[in-house]
C-alpha cells in the first residue's frame, strides 16, 4: 500500500512538473509572436542525463534567437539562457560578468582585463572583458548598459558566432522574456553595422588630420583603418590574460588533486 501511495505521489509531482514546463514554453512562444516572430520548439544537444535540452527559436528583426530555461542541480542553479546569431567574422570578443572580489583580483594580477566605460554604476557592477575597445564601447551604449543593469547579476558573452545571455533563475514572465529577447536581438543586429560605423569614424579622423591625401584613402589605407594595430594589440592582450587565467586554474586544480591524493595515502598508511 505504501509503495502504491509513493508511486501515485511521484506521478502527481511529475505531471505537475511537466504541466509547468509546457506552460512556460507557451508563454515564451506567445512572447515571440508579440515580437513578430514565428516560434518553433527545438531540441539541443543531449544533457548529462541523456535527455534533450529544449529551447524556443524564432527570427526577430532578422536575427535567429533561441530562448530556454535550464533546470538546476545540486552543483548548478537553474538559469535562463538566450542565444542570438551574430554576423560571421565579427572581430569583437567580449564577456561581461558580475564584478566580485575574485574578479577584481584576477584583473589586478593580469589574469583578466576590465574595460572602463565611464558609467559608474555599470563599471562597479560588471567586469567588461572585451577587445577591440572602440567596438565594445560603441556596442555597450547607454540603452544596452541600462538593460544589463536591470538583469544584474547576469553574463553576456560574444564568442563562436553567437551572443549568449545567461541569468541565474527563471525569467518566465511575458515582460521579462520580451526584454531579454529585445536586448539580445538589438545587440546582435548592431554588431552587423558597427565595423562600418567605426571605419567611417576613423576615415573622418583621418580627414581631419589630413592623413589620407587629396584623393582619399587608398585600398591599402582602407585595410589598415579596418584593422588598426591597436585593435590587434588589444585582442592579443585579451588572449594572453585568458591564457594566464587558464594556466592558474589548471595549476590550482592539480594542486588540489595532489593534496587529496597525499592525504588519502597518509590516512591509508595510518590505518595500516
Amino acid at each position: 500500500m505504501g509503495a502504491l501511495v509513493l508511486l501515485v505521489a511521484l506521478g502527481v509531482i511529475a505531471s505537475a512538473a511537466f504541466a509547468s514546463i509546457q506552460a512556460r514554453k507557451r508563454t515564451i512562444e506567445e512572447t515571440f509572436r508579440t515580437l513578430g516572430a514565428e516560434p518553433r520548439r527545438v531540441t539541443e544537444r543531449p544533457s548529462i542525463q541523456g535527455l534533450g535540452l529544449w529551447a524556443i527559436e524564432g527570427r526577430i528583426h532578422g536575427q535567429t534567437v533561441r530562448y530556454a530555461l535550464r533546470a538546476g542541480s545540486k552543483s548548478r542553479p537553474k538559469r535562463t539562457v538566450c542565444v542570438a546569431s551574430v554576423p560571421a567574422g565579427t572581430p569583437l570578443e567580449m564577456e561581461l560578468r558580475p564584478e566580485t572580489p575574485h574578479e577584481v583580483s584576477q584583473v589586478e594580477h593580469g589574469r583578466a582585463i576590465d574595460l572602463v566605460l565611464g558609467d559608474e554604476a555599470f563599471d562597479d557592477s560588471f567586469i567588461v572583458e572585451a577587445a577591440p575597445s572602440d567596438m565594445a564601447r560603441a556596442l555597450l551604449d547607454r540603452n544596452t548598459r541600462t538593460a544589463l543593469l536591470a538583469f544584474y547579476p547576469c553574463v553576456l558573452t560574444l564568442a563562436g558566432g553567437e551572443l549568449r545571455f545567461v541569468k541565474t533563475g527563471y525569467l518566465d514572465e511575458h515582460a521579462e522574456i520580451a526584454r531579454v529577447l529585445e536586448l539580445c536581438t538589438d545587440v546582435a543586429s548592431r554588431l552587423a553595422t558597427l565595423p562600418a560605423q567605426l571605419l567611417e569614424q576613423r576615415l573622418a579622423e583621418g580627414r581631419e588630420g589630413e592623413a589620407l591625401g587629396y584623393r582619399g584613402p587608398t585600398p591599402a589605407a582602407m585595410r589598415a583603418l579596418e584593422r588598426s594595430p591597436r585593435d590587434a594589440s588589444e585582442l592579443a592582450a585579451l588572449h594572453e590574460a585568458r591564457a594566464r587565467r587558464r594556466r592558474v586554474s589548471r595549476a590550482v586544480n592539480l594542486t588540489i588533486i595532489a593534496v587529496a591524493v597525499a592525504l588519502g595515502l597518509a590516512i591509508a598508511s595510518m590505518h595500516r
